[in-house]
């Protein structure tokens, strides 16, 4: 939905795809920590699952969901305090306006990101993913719809017939467009949830108490998950806010480059979190050799798939810009050079960053997320650090920022990898010990591993 976002807008002015970028990437990083940990509900609903024990599934999603509910008002407060934010930071006048209008268009949809993250663990988590591929691409289809019609407008010449006429939003549109779709998704996955099937099998309806001791166990593993996104992404959008005082057109290359880069790496993000839900069955099971089987498995296809893309940012980089160039203006082949020129980082980045996706995911699968954060807290921040120090004490530019970048991720992937290598997660569950699985024959194991 972002990349469409980013699309269209690139369409409409240099200023909204600068500004589209680390607005939202500040919008996702003041919800990623109850998001991380809503959507830790993905390893109970995998390890319940795989120790047959699916009566206490639902009551772990539905602990996710008040998760959200919470942080639905709260999110939308913050909105109060973007335009302030966005000038503080030193952004130009125009960028910075844009970036508070898209941040919050975008606070609308915080609440529904939470619950829509437990929802999904409720089908991931037992290998339903083909549910979470129809319903989000319905959703994303939504998004494109109505990011043209909000973005750039219909008149009474050219309005839809099935459409009134729809004044020109521009980033509030593609703002709004994005929470009206996310919110869709949510709805849906909630009706299919509650639907008989599930109520009858999972007790969906039976167990929507809120529960203080299921409630305790999912923040005991999933905080640390849910911080680790914090510190992850304060530190991304750190570097992004930085670079956004180098120039509007390494800005808006950056955030390009970035489109690209996160619209390809999405598949890699989704082996992840099957990854996850694959070693959290395991582990239900107390068969952490399938975990090591999944994992060499995981890693072929990541592996495999990302280097494709990265002989393509090297060697055919201006193929990814061909649908931005269709509505762009004239300015744009300034943002398309930069972005070219940084795609050669964005390869780099691309490997180190898959090797961190799987390593990371297996060691949340088996709940060794506080080894996650605490890593993550010693490393991230490196980066936007001396980021900041070589752009704003010593006037270093772009290349300097995505070294430093590059560099910070190839650190970050090197820990999980050793940490995966000793092997201590092997012996780890996060359900209670009593919820193991004492025999071997899971139908969705030998399906998918066996």
């Amino acid at each position: 939905m972002h990349f469409i976002d980013r699309l269209y807008l690139a369409w409409y002015s240099k200023e909204a795809l600068a500004a589209c970028m680390p607005a939202g990437m500040t919008h996702f990083t003041i919800f990623c920590f109850p998001q991380g940990v809503a959507a830790y509900c993905v390893t109970f609903v995998a390890q319940y699952w795989g120790a047959k024990r699916p009566e206490r599934i639902a009551s772990v999603v539905w602990q996710g969901l008040y998760i959200g509910f919470l942080f639905l008002p709260l999110i939308w407060l913050t909105g109060l305090a973007a335009p302030w934010f966005y000038n503080f930071l030193g952004h130009p006048a125009n960028v910075a306006t844009q970036e508070a209008m898209y941040y919050q268009s975008l606070c609308l949809c915080g609440g529904a990101c939470i619950m829509s993250a437990a929802l999904t663990g409720f089908f991931s988590g037992r290998g339903q993913t083909w549910i979470v591929m129809i319903v989000d691409t319905l959703a994303s289809g939504l998004n494109i719809v109505l990011d043209i019609v909000l973005i750039f407008g219909t008149s009474s010449e050219d309005s839809w017939w099935f459409l009134p006429q729809v004044p020109e939003l521009g980033i509030v549109g593609a703002g709004l467009a994005t929470s009206i779709a996310v919110w869709f998704k949510t709805i849906v996955y909630f009706v299919i949830f509650w639907s008989k099937r599930n109520r009858e099998e999972f007790k969906t309806l039976a167990n929507w108490k809120y529960d203080w001791s299921v409630m305790e166990r999912l923040l005991y593993f999933g905080a640390p998950s849910g911080l680790q996104l914090i510190v992850e992404n304060f530190a991304m959008t750190s570097q992004l806010l930085i670079m956004g005082v180098i120039g509007s057109v390494e800005m808006a290359g950056t955030n390009l480059a970035f489109n690209i880069e996160c619209l390809v790496f999405m598949p890699v993000l989704g082996l992840g979190l099957a990854l996850t839900a694959m070693v959290g069955q395991c582990q239900g099971k107390q068969r952490p050799d399938l975990s090591v089987k999944a994992t060499h498995t995981a890693l072929l296809f990541g592996l495999s798939y990302t280097a494709i893309f990265v002989a393509l940012y090297i060697f055919c980089p201006r193929l990814f810009f061909i649908a931005h160039e269709w509505g762009a203006d004239e300015d744009f082949v300034h943002t398309e050079a930069m972005a070219v020129y940084l795609l050669q980082f964005v390869a780099v980045f691309m490997v180190f960053d898959s090797l961190n996706v799987l390593f990371s995911s297996v060691l949340r699968g088996a709940g060794d997320t506080a080894y996650v954060l605490w890593i993550s807290i010693c490393v991230c921040p490196l980066p936007a650090i001396l980021s900041y120090v070589g752009v704003y004490l010593f006037g270093q530019g772009i290349t300097y920022a995505w070294v430093i970048m590059s560099a910070g991720i190839f650190t970050l992937c090197m820990c999980f990898y050793i940490r995966y290598r000793f092997g201590y997660w092997k012996s780890m569950q996060v359900i209670e010990p009593n919820a193991i699985a004492l025999n071997d024959d899971s139908v969705i194991l030998r399906k998918n591993i066996g």
